[in-house]
């Protein structure tokens, strides 16, 4: 019995060395049979939408603009709310300000309402060396945080810290009807501000151009550093009784160009953009209008990466995306027409160059043409188009109600960081606070 066990053992040895392959090395040395692992699977694709926050009441909400520092972004509009994320509003409509982390997250407790009793608004901000900013926009308040209106709608300016308090604020304008559309920080540490103007008095008494006539005209101001006036002019357009600077940006020459709109006596709205030297004096003005001037707005302008003009952006024809490129002469070097339905527009309202061209974000709610509001009755879009203004790609965010955005700056991650308002909460957008809230968006082609 037990000679056989011995034999049995020997042949199970005998037959299991038999099964098993040789392992030839493979070019490392090791044995191929040991060393075969699966291929690792790709990356996920990185989503376009990053992140998404609403800020705001249970009133309406607005955001109208956007910078940015190292650690933190600042975005201005305006609330007619004192609840959620808003606290101190001063009665009625104020300005608002909301400063978050680069992870889109709130950095103070509550958003900053600014004004007095009167109605008030926060059209544009810049980022201070500081850590605080600068905001500029309309008020028709003198009371509250606001002091010194000239009567009418003063420009307003308020200095925050990087902690929100209200360091200074001035009021600039005379008797009429005085706004700040824009404000760039410019090359020699200065600030410019654009917007329009129907005074000829108080700070604007003497100023070229402003005793023209009592008509709104395009107004820019250069400050210094210490944000006193240095120069401003005023700019009227041939047959116009109403004319607007929305956004303005700065040249290599330190001259400047602002685009807007002109409405002539007919009520015929057309594109204008102006071009004025370092000192303010105006070198060249055109507009561009469709047939029939139904409506034509320009409400964003950029300096070429290669200084070699400007390019705006804005809708013409009322319901189509325009973007046209200007030499540094003012000649016209290209132009293209993103087409909507004419029962719904498509609306460019920001601009920045990039590495592939420009980036152009605003708001569609065309059904049909070249950019589809496909998430909602109105959604945000994010055009990324070339050097000549051909489209690379385009995508939209949004939710069933109304989204945009109307003003976008570049992350230092490659990303964008863009903000508006929504209506909405759902698909895309989520946490609003009821009606309008301001909508502050990542995204990354």
């Amino acid at each position: 019995m037990k000679k056989l066990s011995i034999l049995t053992t020997i042949l199970a040895v005998a037959i299991l060395s038999g099964c098993v392959k040789e392992l030839k090395p493979d070019s490392t040395g090791n044995d191929n049979a040991l060393s075969a692992t699966a291929k690792p699977a790709p990356p996920p694709p990185v989503p376009f939408l990053q992140w998404q926050y609403c800020f705001g009441s249970s009133a309406n909400d607005f955001g109208y603009s956007i910078a940015g520092n190292s650690a933190a972004y600042f975005i201005a509009g305006y609330t007619e709310g004192n609840n959620g994320n808003v606290s101190g509003n001063h009665g009625g409509q104020d300005a608002l300000v909301i400063k978050t982390g680069l992870d889109g997250l709130s950095a103070w407790q509550n958003a900053k309402a600014i004004g007095g009793t009167g109605s008030d608004q926060a059209n544009a901000i810049v980022a201070t060396s500081d850590g605080g900013c600068l905001v500029a926009g309309q008020t028709y308040s003198n009371d509250g945080d606001v002091i010194g209106n000239h009567g009418g709608g003063d420009a307003l300016l308020v200095k925050l810290s990087s902690s929100g308090a209200i360091e200074w604020e001035k009021t600039i304008g005379g008797s009429g009807y005085d706004r700040a559309w824009a404000l760039i920080t410019t090359a020699d540490g200065g600030y410019a501000l654009a917007g329009q103007t129907s005074s000829s008095d108080g700070d604007l008494a003497g100023v070229p151009g402003s005793a023209v006539n009592n008509n709104s005209k395009v107004w820019l101001v250069k400050f210094n550093n210490a944000t006193n006036i240095e120069w401003q002019t005023t700019i009227a357009f041939d047959g116009a009784k109403d004319d607007v600077g929305y956004s303005i940006t700065e040249a290599a020459d330190h001259g400047f160009t602002i685009a807007g709109r002109t409405l002539s006596m007919d009520n015929n709205a057309d594109i204008c953009v102006a071009n004025v030297n370092s000192s303010g004096s105006v070198i060249w003005r055109k507009t561009i209008g469709s047939n029939g001037g139904s409506g034509d707005v320009a409400w964003g302008v950029a300096t070429c990466p290669a200084n070699d003009g400007y390019v705006l952006t804005g809708y013409t024809a009322a319901y189509s995306l325009i973007v046209a490129k200007f030499y540094n002469n003012g000649d016209p070097s290209w132009q293209k027409i993103f087409a909507g339905s004419t029962s719904g527009g498509i609306q460019g309202k920001a601009i920045l160059p990039n590495s592939q061209g420009y980036l152009i974000t605003g708001v569609t709610s065309s059904k049909s043409g070249d950019i589809i509001a496909s998430k909602g009755s109105d959604d945000m879009f994010a055009l990324q188009i070339d050097a000549s203004g051909n489209k690379i790609d385009c995508r939209v965010l949004g939710g069933k109600g109304y989204d945009m955005s109307r003003a976008v700056l570049a992350s230092a991650d490659g990303s964008y960081v863009g903000t508006g308002q929504t209506d909405s909460n759902n698909g895309d957008v989520s946490g609003n606070h009821g009606l309008w809230d301001v909508w502050l968006v990542k995204f990354k082609f």
